[in-house]
This record gives structure tokens, sequence and C-alpha cells, in this order.
């Protein structure tokens, strides 16, 4: 979901990429992306998330698909600082 002055132009067959009226914000961006889910599972990221060597996306399915969760969160880091967030729900 792009609702930024300037959309980019995103062509990658495995993203689907929305271009919103400018400014709604974060909630609108997000209900709307949650409406046009056409998978099982889906990602949620904010702009400024970066995929590291150590993001292990098939762990995260293993752990949701074995624990029968709902929501799968992790570590990330600011500043050097690594965080834990809820592990599961």
């Amino acid at each position: 979901m792009d609702d930024s002055r300037n959309p980019g132009i995103i062509e990658d067959k495995y993203i689907d990429y929305h271009i919103l009226p400018y400014n709604r914000g974060i909630s609108y961006g997000r209900n709307y992306g949650l409406r046009h889910i056409k998978t099982k599972y889906f990602l949620l990221l904010d702009d400024d998330y970066i995929f590291t060597p150590r993001t292990d996306l098939k762990k995260f399915l293993i752990l949701i698909q074995k624990h029968n969760l709902d929501i799968l969160a992790g570590r990330w880091i600011q500043n050097g600082i690594t965080r834990l967030t809820a592990k599961g729900l």
C-alpha cells in the first residue's frame, strides 16, 4: 500500500502493489491491505523494515503451523539494541 504524494511503481509477480489516495494514514492502508489478502499467510511490515541474512521466513512458517498460531512476531533491532516482541498468540 502506498499513500505517498509520488507513489512508485513496483512490478513483481510476487508483490501486489496498491496506490491509495494521498496521505490516508497507516490505519487506512493496513485495513485496505487486510481486505485484499489472497493467501493463507501474509507479512505486515512497516516501510522501514529490512530483511537481513538472519531473517528466516521458513522458520516462521514452521512455527505457525507447528503451534497453530494466529500471530507470530520476532526480534527487532533499533540503534543496535535488540528488542523482543511477542513470540506467538
